[in-house]
């Protein structure tokens, strides 16, 4: 072997090594992002005084964001968890979502009576069983169908234990109904 393929071969060595290193170091950084990525910001409110100390005025508070309908964006439709889990992702905030019910009184996240408008079904929702919601996908704020479906009252409730604080809008859901779930889940602070 000469000088020259000694050198070549000592060379490709150190830049395989070299290009191996590289590629460790930004898999591994690629990986620290994309677990930084995933952290959400949170509020947990564990009594009912953290809750109105939150809200309270004091002249040097920072912005309370409020994600209307879960802070829908492409790719993450109004009214669902992972839309919620995406805008903490950004920022705390609390959400205002949109219980109805369905024709066997399951309360969903949906802020239309009708299901066109936001999901991959037709009509109105009140005339839709629970169990049939399984084929309904739901559309991201450019109509586009998602891997999504509609999610409960229930399971929304559970999901944001702290993490964040529900708002709920009044739709066709009596108010003792959503009271009388809030109260079974514990769920007054948040």
């Amino acid at each position: 072997m000469t000088f020259t393929n000694s050198f070549t071969l000592s060379y490709l060595r150190r830049s395989a090594l070299f290009v191996a290193t590289v590629f460790t170091l930004c898999s591994t950084a690629t990986t620290a992002l994309a677990q930084q990525s995933q952290k959400l910001n949170t509020l947990q409110f564990k009594t009912a005084a953290d809750v109105m100390t939150y809200f309270h005025y004091t002249g040097h508070d920072q912005p309370i964001i409020s994600g209307h309908r879960g802070g829908a964006a492409a790719g993450y439709p109004e009214n669902c968890i992972a839309t919620f889990e995406n805008t903490l992702r950004a920022s705390s905030a609390v959400f205002e979502i949109d219980p109805h019910l369905t024709k066997d009184s399951v309360m969903v996240l949906l802020h239309d009576a009708t299901l066109e408008r936001v999901t991959t079904g037709k009509g109105k929702l009140n005339k839709v069983t629970y169990g049939a919601l399984h084929q309904v996908y739901l559309k991201d704020l450019d109509g586009k169908k998602t891997s999504y479906h509609l999610n409960t009252l229930k399971e929304a409730i559970a999901w944001c234990k702290g993490k964040t604080m529900l708002n709920l809008d009044v739709k066709d859901v009596p108010i003792l109904m959503k009271a009388r779930m809030v109260k079974a889940m514990d769920a007054f602070n948040y």
